[in-house]
């Protein structure tokens, strides 16, 4: 059962991103060779939303994209990706197909399709033809210059008991298959889907934007595709949301937009917003939040300084009605999303007591404690 976790807010001030106002396609060319290792971007829509940024015409957006993409080439490292998140409109009742032309001129230019991925928007608003569902969902469109590009498809992976699967008997013409199966099932972070659900809600109000996208939809991306310290660009940065989500997970980022007023709002947005750290996206689950807010009430004080507490294991246990054992691996999956920081005793497995403090990358935490009911549902569990 998977349990609804809010986000903890804390001031964020590393991996400054770098703002530029310019034309994509003037901009991309002075970039460095071979730095970029992960791209995240919605580029303008063809003919859509007149007045409020410059479009492209149908009939030329697959060679305008491919020009796009011709620049980003040479600045992508070999196994970098390249997200781009896009759909068609209708005209006269009918999908148009610019995006099908587009997707297929950019595979004759040599670029791999490597997915189409999804993104569920189960609160979007009812945009749309009237005589036609609600649109729930947009495409992400996964390209690189190699089949096999960097991946961790486990960074973003729900916790489960359950990895693996038991084979099932099928039927086929010849007989009964049994389909594939594992011979031991084990405990771990699942691999991701391909599809994400991260509602719009979410979306920044602080920023006037007409397509705005969460940040942590673009933070999903960039922790199962790039690295702590690559280089994230997106060319069509609009509000900033992808700069965000690179800064919130240590990683470099350059934005780039041909209205100034866009940059401007970014620029001014990024300057003072809050981290917002969502536990679900972090593949973090509930004991985890309540063990991080147990610490974070044991070494933040109320001028919000941080201070190390020395803490056991048994002491936390006791502290969180948890057990043990689900202490000890949610301190573990804290430290390895640099959540909190250690010093180890070498015996702290016999009760010793260790220090322990959140991350000094991480400003103190603001609010966003685990409610009480998240906190019984935990302990339910254990």
């Amino acid at each position: 059962m998977r349990r609804r976790l809010q986000k903890t807010e804390v001031s964020h001030d590393f991996c400054t991103p770098m703002l530029i106002c310019g034309d994509a396609l003037h901009v991309i060319p002075t970039l460095q060779n071979r730095s970029i290792s992960l791209v995240v971007t919605s580029p303008p829509y063809a003919d859509q939303r007149a007045g409020l940024y410059p479009g492209v015409p149908e009939d030329e957006y697959p060679a305008w994209m491919c020009r796009v993409m011709a620049a980003l080439r040479p600045k992508l490292t070999d196994d970098g990706s390249v997200f781009i998140l896009i759909r068609p409109h209708l005209r006269n009742g009918v999908v148009s197909l610019y995006v099908n032309r587009t997707i297929e001129a950019l595979v004759e230019d040599g670029w791999c399709l490597c997915e189409e991925l999804v993104w569920k928007k189960p609160d979007g608003p009812p945009l749309g033809s009237r005589d036609r569902p609600r649109r729930a969902y947009d495409k992400m469109f996964w390209f690189s210059k190699t089949p096999r590009p960097y991946t961790d498809l486990t960074a973003c992976g729900r916790l489960s008991d359950k990895l693996g699967f038991v084979g099932s008997n099928t039927y086929a013409e010849d007989g009964l298959v049994r389909a594939g199966c594992s011979k031991k099932v084990k405990t771990g972070r699942a691999r991701i889907t391909d599809v994400v659900e991260i509602g719009v809600g979410r979306n920044q109000k602080a920023v006037n934007h007409p397509a705005k996208f969460p940040v942590e939809l673009c933070e999903y991306y960039i922790r199962s595709y790039s690295r702590r310290g690559d280089l994230v660009l997106d060319p069509f940065c609009g509000s900033g949301a992808t700069l965000a989500a690179a800064q919130d997970t240590g990683r470099r980022s350059i934005g780039i937009d041909i209205m100034s007023n866009y940059v401007a709002g970014a620029r001014k947005w990024l300057k003072g917003r809050t981290r917002k750290t969502d536990f679900t996206v972090l593949g973090l689950n509930a004991s985890d939040a309540i063990v991080f807010e147990f610490i974070r009430r044991k070494t933040v004080n109320s001028s919000r300084r941080r201070r190390a507490a020395e803490l056991s294991q048994s002491e936390i246990a006791a502290a969180t009605k948890l057990s043990r054992r689900t202490v000890i691996r949610a301190l573990s999956r804290l430290k390895d999303e640099s959540l909190i920081e250690i010093t180890k005793d070498p015996d702290w497995y016999r009760g010793r007591p260790n220090r322990i403090v959140v991350a000094s990358s991480l400003p103190v935490p603001v609010k966003g404690q685990p409610s009480a009911k998240r906190t019984q549902e935990a302990k339910a569990c254990h």
